[in-house]
């Protein structure tokens, strides 16, 4: 996929969750709202400032809008559909701050020694369960590094 389009479609998937949680906050308001008139008290009903804080709730929005473009953007090799570049702006945060915590990103900054291409961290002995042999490492994400033609022999396209 394009690195635009999985940037913006992962753009659009933080903008998605951001939307999810404004709506289980304003579900809250609504809830509390409806409790108080139930209530039949003289009481006040809450305002919505008390459940959606603007600023902050704007700032974290653009912040997780930015990291899905970023993630995006960054993962544009291995995304294949459109629903899985906006699940990886959904999860961009999370993805982000463990691609720093991985091995290799870590010996990358502190100039050691780089991963070998193509190895699989984990355990070494029977521990980690070997790539699907498609290349596919989830729905609509594809893995480059993984093949299903052996060693040492040459794939054929067929056309029809």
């Amino acid at each position: 996929m394009e690195w635009q389009t999985a940037a913006g479609m992962g753009a659009a998937g933080g903008v998605l969750f951001e939307v999810v949680i404004l709506f289980g906050k304003v579900s809250e308001w609504r809830a509390a709202r409806q409790a108080a008139q139930r209530a039949r008290r003289r009481r006040k009903l809450p305002p919505l400032r008390d459940y959606v804080d603007p600023y902050p709730d704007a700032l974290t929005g653009l912040l997780r809008c930015g990291l899905g473009a970023a993630a995006g953007a960054l993962f544009h090799s291995q995304i294949t559909t459109v629903y899985a570049a906006a699940v990886i702006g959904v999860a961009a945060p999370s993805l982000i701050q463990n691609l720093g915590a991985t091995k290799a990103v870590r010996n990358a900054i502190q100039g050691g020694a780089p991963a070998p291409v193509g190895s699989v961290p984990g355990p070494s002995a029977g521990g980690a369960s070997p790539a699907p042999s498609n290349g596919e490492v989830g729905p609509g994400i594809r893995n480059d590094t993984v093949s299903d033609v052996p060693a040492g022999t040459q794939q054929q396209e067929v056309t029809e």
